[in-house]
């Protein structure tokens, strides 16, 4: 309750800047507010405007309704952080280690003379865009299903554990696609390579619970963005989008992947025995392909909405990472990774704090 209590309060000012701002907040709500007028939407991902527009026919306005969505989101989140990393660790420590998680950052720090937090880097924790909020402890929640399907001895079918993750797959592409794109074929390569080494494997799992319901909404959104009316298409584009909104990318690149690479690094072995981790590396690494190397074409090029694939892939790698550093021994290289953890912690919430400076919230980016 304590995590939940101050993560709340910690992420409450951030939401009540960011919903006042024309963020992807506004552009969110307008989306709110033609579906409370018109009783219907043209976006393929409507799970946050439906959300708001509960609220808002409950009797709050569309700004409280973002808010308070975002909040749930949050401490959804914190809970299914909590839930990842409580192993071996006293509770206390958890509730604080899951707080780092939700705020942390990549190691902008080293840019923060530039007033350069955002722009360029994978960053773990967006805030400016509802729909990324709200995804989030859906990722969490598809990461632990995800490596449940490499359980060994599962002699009959999980039918509960498979109708969790059927709707769990839906949720997450009706809220936003971004994960389940780099989600999806992260954990088919997985499975393929499980297949030719003879290894043990819940197909009913991967391919009822994940896979089926995940093509399904994918191909209906597709079709909807891209296929009924050609106003944009998607290109091979290599770091043309995110060249476009930054420089200094490949330094970027490394101080976003610091923490992940070096806990990987330092404690290989340990890393490739974590199902959750090597689940999560395998989503980091297609939710970054797309970052860097797929576009949109027209006047979706500058939105570089293909970016928010690899912001989540990160997100969950970096949660997937800690249970491994924790069960580590005192050592240098463990003391070394904590030291990295905390300047990015540091440098997370200097770019959460800067999100709640009113308009001034730009200024970092």
């Amino acid at each position: 309750m304590v995590l939940l209590g101050v993560s709340a309060l910690a992420s409450l000012p951030i939401f009540l800047n960011l919903s006042k701002q024309y963020t992807d907040f506004g552009a969110h709500l307008e989306f709110v507010a033609s579906l409370v007028r018109t009783g219907s939407t043209d976006l393929p991902h409507f799970a946050f405007e439906f959300a708001v527009a509960f609220l808002y026919a409950l009797g709050l306005s569309l700004g409280q309704g973002a808010v308070l969505v975002s909040m749930l989101a949050m401490l959804a989140s914190a809970g299914m952080i909590f839930f990842i990393i409580r192993e071996g660790v006293a509770p206390w420590t958890a509730a604080g280690l899951s707080l780092a998680l939700l705020f942390i950052g990549p190691l902008s720090i080293m840019t923060l003379a530039e007033k350069e937090l955002y722009l360029g880097y994978m960053t773990p924790n967006v805030y400016h865009n509802p729909t990324q909020v709200m995804l989030r402890p859906m990722a969490l929640a598809l990461l632990v299903i995800g490596a449940r399907v490499f359980d060994s001895h599962v002699s009959k079918a999980r039918w509960g554990l498979v109708a969790g993750a059927a709707i769990l797959s839906v949720l997450a592409c009706l809220t936003k696609p971004s994960f389940q794109i780099a989600f999806l074929p992260g954990l088919g390569l997985l499975c393929g390579l499980a297949l030719i080494g003879r290894k043990e494997l819940d197909l009913h799992l991967s391919v009822l619970g994940v896979a089926v319901p995940s093509l399904a909404v994918l191909g209906w959104q597709y079709s909807v963005g891209f296929g009924q009316v050609q106003t944009s298409e998607i290109f091979f584009a290599p770091l043309q989008v995110i060249q476009f909104l930054a420089d200094r990318l490949l330094l970027k690149l490394a101080l976003s992947l610091a923490f992940p690479v070096l806990v990987t690094a330092f404690f290989f072995r340990e890393a490739f025995r974590d199902k959750r981790l090597v689940v999560a590396w395998s989503t980091a690494c297609f939710g970054l392909f797309y970052a860097y190397f797929l576009a949109e074409t027209g006047s979706r090029f500058s939105h570089g909405n293909f970016l928010w694939s690899g912001y989540m892939g990160i997100s969950v790698l970096y949660v997937a990472c800690l249970p491994t550093l924790i069960r580590q021994p005192k050592s240098f290289p463990q003391i070394f990774c904590w030291g990295v953890f905390a300047l990015q912690v540091l440098s997370g919430l200097i770019f959460a704090f800067s999100q709640s400076l009113g308009e001034r919230y730009l200024y970092y980016w």
